[in-house]
């Protein structure tokens, strides 16, 4: 199957499974293979072992690396619920310039139709006094 016609059949699929389609190509860009994912985490192992074993490092006892990625957690989760109380000002006082323009455009259009009132108000009596 070559590429054109590839194209052709992804272009007829629904969004949805375009975006599924484009995630799993980008996925398999990123990714290396399963055998050298093995190999890169069997070295990884093996390096931490024995960078425990000679001493070069310490070990951090499971709780308090727990405690740590909690407040960590938390941290994330009281700077997303800022963003949001942000964003929520944000829309916030642009409502009231908004609803401030509007209001300055109602006294706009009452001006103009008080005008507008008085002009044919004169009219009317103008033409009553000329009959």
């Amino acid at each position: 199957m070559n590429l054109q016609k590839i194209e052709n059949e992804a272009l007829h699929l629904t969004r949805e499974e375009r975006s599924q389609l484009i995630q799993r190509l980008v996925l398999s860009l990123d990714s290396p293979p399963a055998e050298e994912l093995k190999t890169n985490w069997l070295h990884e192992a093996r390096q931490r072992a024995e960078e425990l074993d000679n001493g070069s490092v310490q070990a951090i006892p499971a709780a308090d690396v727990m405690k740590k990625a909690r407040a960590l957690s938390t941290a994330q989760t009281d700077c997303a619920t800022l963003d949001n109380k942000i964003t929520i000002k944000e829309s916030a006082a642009q409502l009231r310039i908004s609803t401030t323009a509007v209001e300055k455009n109602i006294k706009k259009l009452r001006g103009l139709a008080l005008l507008e009132h008085k002009v044919s108000t004169r009219h009317l009596v103008m033409s009553m006094l000329s009959t």
